[in-house]
């Protein structure tokens, strides 16, 4: 069995995480690090700088399996990129990055599987272009994930699908209005939005229906939350609660400058 690589990158940590989580419990069992043959590189620890961790992956790429047949290596959370491209390559001498690109390319050891994830790696460059022409070459796979742009043309429509979605997965129903307000006040962030949700779930108890008026209650006041409430009552011609909402918005804009 040849070494495969797969990879999760892009700029939406929730969903990086979200989903690499996933696929490694489908890859280990549950929970992973019962698997004798999966060895996890903290790629976010606090201790350790960039070329620490590095260094560690790079040993263990070129480490055969010892003691079980097969080697699971993830290097989990790598939020270093920034500071891992930073560092200077040439023929004498290269980059950690370069160096691990190489060893990718001329193929990973049978028996060894390399998962990497983390944001902060832009798809233009060449260590992003060399993983991904291995994943297609070598039978392993890479995953991008972005954050959904609020400008957007369908983006309240995708925030208000996911809302529901997330909704589903706690056996609750959203009202068109509610999923409505946490499309837009979640910002496209989808961290944001399942938390939101969480703190709805458990607020709503029993109820199968979330509200409008269970988001007022138990929401956190954002300048989105605040702005979406403030439109609503422009529109209504509602001009006392809209004026009732300026001190807010103007103190809580205060407070995130």
């Amino acid at each position: 069995m040849s070494g495969t690589l797969h990879l999760f990158f892009g700029n939406d940590d929730f969903s990086i995480k979200e989903n690499v989580n996933r696929f490694i419990r489908g890859l280990c069992g549950d929970p992973p690090e019962d698997n004798p043959s999966l060895e996890i590189i903290r790629g976010d620890s606090d201790t350790e700088r960039f070329d620490q961790i590095l260094d560690s992956l790079i040993n263990s790429v070129t480490t055969p399996p010892f003691l079980t047949p097969e080697k699971i290596i993830w290097l989990k959370h790598f939020n270093k990129f920034d500071d891992a491209l930073a560092e200077k390559s040439d023929r004498k001498r290269k980059s950690r990055l370069d160096f691990i690109a190489g060893i990718f390319k001329d193929g990973l050891m049978d028996g060894i599987t390399v998962v990497i994830d983390g944001p902060g790696l832009e798809k233009k460059r060449t260590f992003c272009k060399t993983c991904v022409s291995v994943c297609e070459s070598g039978g392993g796979t890479f995953h991008w994930y972005e954050k959904m742009d609020p400008k957007a043309r369908d983006f309240s429509v995708s925030m208000t699908r996911k809302a529901q979605e997330i909704c589903a997965a706690g056996q609750k129903k959203l009202t068109a209005d509610a999923a409505a307000f946490l499309a837009e006040t979640s910002g496209g962030d989808l961290l944001k939005l399942k938390n939101e949700i969480g703190k709805l779930v458990s607020y709503t108890g029993d109820k199968g229906m979330i509200t409008l008026d269970d988001c007022h209650a138990v929401c956190s006041v954002t300048p989105e939350a605040l702005s979406w409430e403030f439109s609503g009552a422009l529109v209504e011609r509602n001009a006392a609660r809209a004026i009732s909402l300026i001190p807010g918005i103007i103190s809580t804009l205060e407070q995130n400058s």
